[in-house]
């Protein structure tokens, strides 16, 4: 049986290896605040872009209602079924427009908290890279 050596056992360092973390107590502490900077920043401005998407239904499904209001008014003033189905065809022709509208407004909302989260992320990476660095 080969002859082991205590300092390379298992969880014993060599005898002639000095230990040093790669950074001290101050700078982690410093990073953890940085990350937690940033998480705060995200959640505020994730906040934000919901409010906005919230508002921003209500205000759609309000316009959509008052439209689908007037259907039974504008139905009894039809007399043919060519006006009733000029009628549908011009109403769900509108809808539609106005659900693509909204969607793409949706997307843009969206968009805007996505490209500003990842200018958040980006400055605090940079500031975690600097301090690592140090």
């Amino acid at each position: 049986m080969a002859a082991t050596s205590k300092s390379t056992e298992f969880g014993k360092l060599p005898q002639n290896t000095a230990f040093s973390a790669p950074m001290d107590f101050g700078d982690i502490t410093e990073i953890n605040y940085t990350a937690m900077n940033a998480a705060g920043e995200i959640g505020k401005r994730w906040t934000e872009a919901l409010s906005e998407i919230n508002s921003e239904l209500l205000q759609f499904a309000s316009k959509r209602l008052k439209e689908d209001m007037v259907i039974p008014a504008s139905l009894v003033k039809c007399t043919t079924g060519e006006e009733i189905f000029e009628f549908y065809s011009n109403f769900f022709r509108k809808a539609v427009n106005q659900y693509a509208e909204e969607a793409e407004t949706l997307a843009h909302i969206g968009a805007n908290f996505v490209g500003t989260a990842t200018k958040v992320v980006e400055a605090e990476s940079k500031d975690v890279h600097d301090i690592a660095a140090e």
